[in-house]
């Protein structure tokens, strides 16, 4: 008698589709060896039953081989029926009853083989989805429900729920697919249409269609960088309208794309074939901020008028390592960094910068530049940084000393023989020493002074009145009119110095005299007249010396008409004297005793740049209104006194404040939105607790560097994405939460944040969120001991 068929394929017949998952994961290649010896055993045992319950006949055959469904065969088993036994499946030794009926001697074989079938498909499916390391591993942690690898959609997957189709061999999660290193040769299809970054780089992409992109309209960052693309359709990106993030960088593209989405902030092409850029290129693209277009064999030929015209918001382009022969024309007035290095450009044309008010950082170097035309750097008047080495120039660049910003220019390998020092700080106009700050390895200084670089190497020397100037077998010899106890090189005449000499009076100064140095003497008073002569002064330098406020006579220091830097550090003063010149731009008292501060002291003084009132006995209520109406002011000290609240009323154009080791204890929650310039905030050594630090205090945009070290904090304040340097050793801070760096943790969002230390708190690099490096993805050092 001839068994019937089964509703249920064989157990053999899953094994091919185990084999075929099997040969993508090494532990299911694993599970399948286990399975397959639970199939025999399977098969055994039903074998066995077979025997016990009914001897096969010479006309039975086995099943599979030729048996017909309608032969001798009873009704497949009814839905409840089957249902019913699966809940028992385990609990069959025997049929029911001792009936010799075909249907029960048979319904324990089909449960004991679509039990098998059932262990095998879920074995498959324990296996772990693929899994691969690329741009944007963010270390996750598997999830239950996490997407699975996906199988040919041929072979049905029992027990497995619709949803998103993850391309084969990619990785998706949280609408992100990642599909980089794969050695793909076009973009996947039936991408999920909510995916916001799409990551397909290191390819072997030839070409973009049409339909590519067709249903990613939220798409926000697509990647395709290191691929060998060559082709574009012209309409292959119209669909992403909400694209922000376009990296096409190390392609074989000889042409910019057309129809690139106006929502586009950040365009990356570099390392690509393009020769051309045409004017409508970036038709229509104001929300541009970020514009990549190095390494390509472009030429200022190559480049139409009016390219930029329509980048209202872009800061950043960098043109650099092409066939350049001239800086570009109509650059765009937002732009802060222009890098043009490694291009082949002679000459720095003024009317090509005309209009850059708000660049800031300007690359030249490694160029064939000779010649920098009169008035070209005069055209970016809030230039900071300047790279002019490896060219040709032969001579400090002119205009450098008109700038009022600018820290550091590099001339390094050029030909330049010789420097003057009014070729960086003329006689007339405010400078200060460029101080290296040893926190943050940057210059922080107002004023660059002189930083000269020749000979092929970067020779820099900074020169101030501590350094300068020496005894006069080096400067030379005495000029006829220079007072007998100090000395006027012939090679400085309007300069007098009289530092070191244990001198307990000022002499008499004579007329022509512009710079005069008394520091490192034994001085106590100031007798009225005693400048009468000196109309001409513009430095008068008297740190370290033992003159009190009641000695000083008034009105002495205001006829100094011309008088731009005044230095009186180190001295008995309880008190400003008063009144003061109005053409100051820097003064300075460190170290004395003052514990007044009239707001009258610094009223009128437009000019001011630098104020340096650090080292004294200054509460808060000494210096309410002290900085008021300063509207040049870029630089105020007032560490090392007695304040318990930053300093109030100072001018919005500051752009370094320093308050460390006062009593603070809170700051106001406003107080940085009324500084939209200040780059530079510290306020270490202080008292400050998380009940005095308002939530997004410090969220200002402007904000590169932020020292709250050694404070009472308890948790990381929240700090805008564009802070470079956060410094919080020595607080109490038990937790590192992520969100004080990247409000909205994700691809999209992450911090500039470079340096972070974190050492004497009671956080531990183990304590760091599992998605740290996605957010503070440009961090290269983090200090937690």
């Amino acid at each position: 008698m001839e068994e019937e068929p089964s509703s249920m394929p064989a157990v053999p017949a899953a094994l091919p589709f185990l084999s075929l998952l099997a040969t993508q994961n090494n532990q299911l290649r694993e599970c399948s060896r286990l399975c397959h010896v639970i199939v025999n055993n399977c098969s055994s045992q039903v074998g066995s039953r077979r025997a016990g319950a009914q001897p096969a006949t010479q006309g039975t055959r086995p099943r599979g081989e030729g048996t017909h469904a309608g032969r001798d065969a009873s009704p497949p088993l009814s839905r409840p029926r089957r249902q019913a036994e699966q809940q028992h499946l385990w609990l069959i030794d025997e049929p029911r009853d001792k009936r010799s009926s075909v249907t029960a001697q048979r319904t324990p074989i089909r449960t004991m083989k679509l039990a098998c079938l059932l262990l095998l498909l879920t074995t498959a499916c324990w296996a772990l989805p693929f899994r691969q390391s690329g741009f944007l591993d963010f270390m996750m942690d598997e999830d239950e429900g996490s997407g699975v690898k996906p199988v040919d959609k041929d072979i049905p997957i029992p027990g497995i729920p619709d949803g998103p189709f993850c391309p084969f061999r990619c990785q998706c999660h949280l609408r992100v697919v990642q599909c980089s290193d794969l050695g793909l040769k076009k973009v996947p299809e039936k991408i999920p249409s909510d995916t916001t970054l799409l990551d397909l780089q290191n390819n072997k992409i030839t070409e973009i269609r049409e339909s590519d992109f067709k249903n990613l309209k939220g798409l926000h960052a697509l990647i395709l960088v290191n691929n060998l693309i060559t082709m574009i359709h012209p309409k292959a990106f119209m669909p992403l309208g909400k694209l922000q993030r376009l990296y096409l960088s190390k392609n074989l593209l000889k042409e910019m794309p057309s129809n690139m989405p106006k929502s586009l902030q950040e365009l990356r092409i570099h390392e690509n074939q393009i020769a051309k850029i045409k004017k409508a290129s970036f038709q229509g693209m104001g929300q541009v901020i970020v514009m990549e277009l190095g390494s390509n064999p472009l030429k200022s030929s190559g480049i139409e008028s009016g390219v930029f015209a329509d980048l209202k918001r872009v800061s950043y382009i960098r043109i650099a390592d092409t066939n350049v022969t001239e800086i570009p024309k109509g650059l765009p007035n937002s732009l802060s960094e222009l890098h043009l290095d490694g291009n082949k450009i002679t000459k720095v044309q003024a009317d090509r910068l005309k209009g850059l008010k708000n660049l800031a950082k300007l690359g030249l170097s490694h160029n064939e530049i000779s010649v920098v035309e009169n008035g070209s750097l005069a055209m970016v008047s809030h230039l900071r940084e300047l790279h002019l080495d490896h060219n040709s120039l032969t001579s400090v660049p002119p205009g450098l000393p008109d700038h009022k910003y600018i820290q550091v220019i590099y001339l390094h390998s050029n030909k330049i023989a010789a420097v003057g020092t009014e070729d960086f700080c003329p006689p007339s106009y405010n400078t200060k020493k460029a101080i290296f700050d040893p926190v943050t390895g940057r210059m922080g200084a107002l004023r660059l002074c002189l930083l000269a670089a020749l000979m092929g190497g970067a020779l820099c020397q900074y020169y101030d009145y501590d350094a300068y100037y020496q005894p006069s077998s080096f400067m030379g010899p005495s000029g006829p009119n220079c007072a007998q106890e100090c000395e006027c090189p012939i090679l400085f005449p309007s300069a007098m110095y009289c530092d070191g000499r244990k001198l307990k009076f000022i002499p008499i100064v004579p007329s022509g005299i512009k710079y005069l140095y008394l520091q490192n003497n034994m001085i106590e008073e100031i007798k009225a007249g005693v400048f009468d002569n000196a109309t001409d002064l513009r430095w008068l330098v008297l740190d370290h010396n033992q003159i009190t406020s009641s000695k000083v006579a008034k009105g002495t220091i205001d006829k100094l008409v011309h008088l731009e830097k005044l230095l009186f550090s180190y001295n008995n003063l309880t008190e400003p004297m008063g009144p003061l010149s109005k053409s100051l731009n820097e003064f300075k008292m460190i170290g004395n005793k003052l514990n007044k501060f009239p707001p009258t002291t610094l009223s009128g003084m437009e000019n001011l740049t630098t104020v340096h009132l650090e080292g004294n006995e200054l509460t808060t209520e000494a210096i309410t209104g002290a900085f008021k109406g300063l509207k040049s002011l870029i630089f105020l000290d007032v560490s090392n006194n007695k304040l318990k609240k930053l300093p109030a009323g100072v001018p919005n154009s500051l752009e370094m404040l320093y308050a460390d080791h006062n009593d603070i204890d809170s700051i106001p929650g406003a107080y940085l939105q009324k500084l939209p310039a200040l780059q530079y905030l510290r306020v270490s050594h202080n008292k400050l607790a998380d009940s005095g630090v308002p939530a997004g205090v410090f969220n200002s945009s402007s904000l590169i560097e932020l020292d709250l070290s050694f404070n009472k904090l308890q948790s990381i304040p929240e700090v805008n994405e564009n802070l470079e340097h956060l410094y919080l050793q020595g607080n109490s801070i038990n937790k590192f939460d992520l969100t004080s760096f990247c409000k909205f943790t994700g691809p999209l969002n992450y911090s500039r944040l470079r340096h972070l230390r974190l050492d004497g708190n009671n956080v531990t690099r183990e304590n760091m969120p599992f998605d740290t490096s996605n957010c503070l993805r440009q961090a290269t050092d983090i200090v937690f001991e």
